[in-house]
């Protein structure tokens, strides 16, 4: 029911820094409890603007969030003395996108896994439903933006990439656009 709901909502010009500053704010008890560090770093701009619904957004970083809480929770299981951390990096590449990437030091994704992850009812939890990375990459397509997995020396890491909006405020109104 998510999935077919995307694209629905005011969508207005926010800062994307500030929609990560709230998920980590939602987040910080779990982080806490399992002793995961989360740090998170700006590359090339104090502001990142973004023309999106701010509920949709939230939920799709704390999505990303909570799968790598996951990940690093499995981690700790098998291995007590692993120190968790996680990474976030917002960014712009060029003149019109915004990147955000999140990287975890946990168990990484197995390559079977890897060419399916954006499919829905795929999942290696137990308790998983295979939508959260399908829903992900639905809002962001939505938004005019992408999501990938990208290959890394340890752990997992996702790299999502949205349009930079324009400075000045304008809302998204079904399907026209209001200053």
């Amino acid at each position: 029911l998510r999935l077919s709901r995307t694209s629905q909502g005011e969508r207005k010009v926010i800062d994307l820094g500030e929609v990560l500053e709230n998920v980590l704010a939602t987040y910080a008890p779990a982080c806490q409890a399992l002793q995961v560090r989360v740090d998170w770093k700006h590359v090339g701009m104090e502001r990142f603007p973004v023309l999106v619904n701010a509920d949709l957004m939230e939920q799709v970083l704390g999505n990303l969030l909570k799968n790598a809480l996951q990940a690093l929770e499995t981690q700790l299981l098998s291995q007590p003395s692993f120190q968790p951390s996680i990474l976030w990096e917002l960014g712009q590449e060029g003149e019109d996108q915004v990147y955000l990437k999140i990287s975890d030091n946990g168990p990484g994704v197995s390559v079977e896994v890897k060419e399916k992850l954006f499919k829905p009812f795929v999942t290696t939890k137990a308790q998983g439903t295979g939508l959260g990375l399908p829903f992900i990459k639905q809002v962001l397509e939505d938004h005019g933006g992408d999501i990938h997995f990208v290959e890394s020396e340890s752990g997992a890491c996702f790299e999502l990439k949205l349009k930079r909006a324009e400075q000045r405020e304008r809302v998204w109104h079904g399907e026209h656009l209001t200053h």
